[in-house]
């Protein structure tokens, strides 16, 4: 199989054990054009094969992220993992 892979990465995740799970089901080389931080979902551009030839053209390309958070809130981790403190 050669090409490239788009992969909703689900929260709590991460991306490395994602890529791992999926290189050792298909058994080809495998590449990524950049990771999402554990507590993140989002699209994963993976390349296969031959396909890994372009992934270092495909990381220049534009990214867009969304978020969403909650106001008035801080945590002791400073993210949607850790205990609320004020």
């Amino acid at each position: 199989m050669d090409g490239i892979l788009l992969v909703n990465k689900p929260k709590f995740i991460t991306s490395n054990d994602l890529v791992i799970k999926i290189k050792k089901h298909l058994n080809e080389k495998m590449g990524h054009t950049g990771t999402l931080d554990y507590a993140a979902s989002g699209l994963m551009v993976l390349t296969v094969g031959q396909g890994t030839r372009i992934t270092q053209y495909l990381q220049k390309l534009d990214k867009q992220y969304i978020a969403e958070g909650k106001l008035g809130e801080i945590t002791d981790t400073y993210d949607s993992q850790g205990k609320i403190i004020e």
